[in-house]
Parts: C-alpha cells; sequence; structure tokens
C-alpha cells in the first residue's frame, strides 16, 4: 500500500486513521469506506426512503447515520468530500432531503465537499424540481465525482 493512498474498510478497520477510528464500525445502512482524503458512503440495499418504517426500513436511523458520519467528518477536518452513492435509492422522503441540506451545511463548514452520485431520475427529478440540483454537487458515476476533485 503507498503511503498516499488510504483504503479503509469498515470491515478491515484500521485504527491508524482517525478518521476511521472514530466511525462506528457498523452502520445499519451504509458502508463506508476512504481513500487518501475522500470517504465514499453506499448503501448496503435497494432502498425506498419515505414513510415511517417500510420492509424494515427506519428513515430515522438512516439520517441519523448520515449526520453522524457528517459530524465525524466535519470533527476530523481533513476530508476533502464525502462522496455518497444512491445507486440503491429508489424513492427519496422529506425528512431524508433535511438531513441532506443539514448534512451538506456541516460540510460546508468544515470545508469538506458533499457530492451524490448514482441517483435514479426519479430523485434527480425531485431535486430538480426543488432546485436542489443546483445546490447539490450530483454526478452520474462515482469516478466522475472523485474525477472531479482532481
Amino acid at each position: 500500500m503507498s503511503a498516499s493512498l488510504r483504503y479503509v474498510s469498515l470491515d478491515f478497520l484500521t485504527l491508524d486513521f482517525n478518521l476511521m477510528s472514530e466511525i462506528p464500525q457498523e452502520y445499519k445502512y451504509l458502508d463506508v469506506s476512504l481513500v487518501d482524503t475522500v470517504v465514499t458512503a453506499t448503501l448496503r440495499e435497494r432502498l425506498m426512503i419515505e414513510g415511517n418504517q417500510l420492509g424494515g426500513f427506519n428513515p430515522t436511523v438512516f439520517c441519523d447515520e448520515l449526520l453522524d458520519l457528517g459530524g465525524r467528518i466535519a470533527k476530523q477536518g481533513d476530508v476533502r468530500a464525502l462522496i455518497i452513492n444512491f445507486a440503491l435509492v429508489e424513492r427519496f422522503a422529506s425528512t431524508s432531503l433535511s438531513a441532506m441540506l443539514n448534512l451538506e451545511r456541516c460540510l460546508r463548514n468544515a470545508k469538506c465537499r458533499l457530492m451524490i452520485c448514482r441517483i435514479s431520475e426519479s430523485i434527480f427529478e425531485v431535486f430538480k424540481i426543488t432546485s436542489l440540483d443546483q445546490f447539490f454537487e450530483i454526478f452520474p458515476t462515482e469516478d466522475e465525482a472523485t474525477q472531479a476533485l482532481e
């Protein structure tokens, strides 16, 4: 492993990097990894993020996990970006939008970019209608989000 590339999977947590030692080993809905100074969060399974509890999904827990991750990143202070991969999200509720707005503000204050990738066409339409497509950095793929950091 080169000195410039630091990859940490929560399954194989390396405690020598402060941020990853601060992140809980297990989020219920998010897989989190770190490469250099970029954190990537990917949803574990196909979810419809709406309503109170759908098929065991609890949007409050999901929102809490996003905000917890954002707070830990902000506290660390040397993370350039959080990329959230929404490939498995089919629908999005207002509570989740609110959490995303709070997450963006938290990260912006820490000089960290929030980048979203692989959102469905229907979610992108919601973002467009609400003008959030102008507020969030949205990319077709995770690779394109990463390339935008260079």
